[in-house]
């Protein structure tokens, strides 16, 4: 009977006085606390921590732009090595059946 009650009664009384604690009662003491002063820099930090995030974006994206270019770079620098190894091999069969 005692776990009948506790089930039935006791913890969705403790459910109901958490929710109304939480939900209502914490609200209206944040709305009591709110000032127009404190709500203003609540907001202009608000906005310094998304400035500072679009920030580190713009320098993430910047990061990865160069370091695509550096590797088209790489890339064009091998694909020019490759060239000349072939076009000398080129040239000395050319120079092979010229003579």
């Amino acid at each position: 009977m005692n776990l009948w009650r506790k089930l039935t009664i006791d913890w969705p009384c403790a459910l109901g006085d958490w929710l109304w604690a939480n939900l209502v009662v914490a609200p209206a003491m944040f709305l009591d606390w709110l000032t127009i002063r404190r709500a203003a820099r609540i907001i202009l930090q608000f906005a310094l921590v998304m400035a500072f995030f679009l920030f580190f974006e713009q320098i993430a994206a910047l990061h990865i732009a160069s370091l695509f270019a550096v590797d088209a770079n790489a890339y064009l620098d091998l694909f020019a090595a490759i060239f000349l190894l072939v076009s000398r091999g080129h040239m000395r069969q050319m120079l092979q059946v010229a003579t």
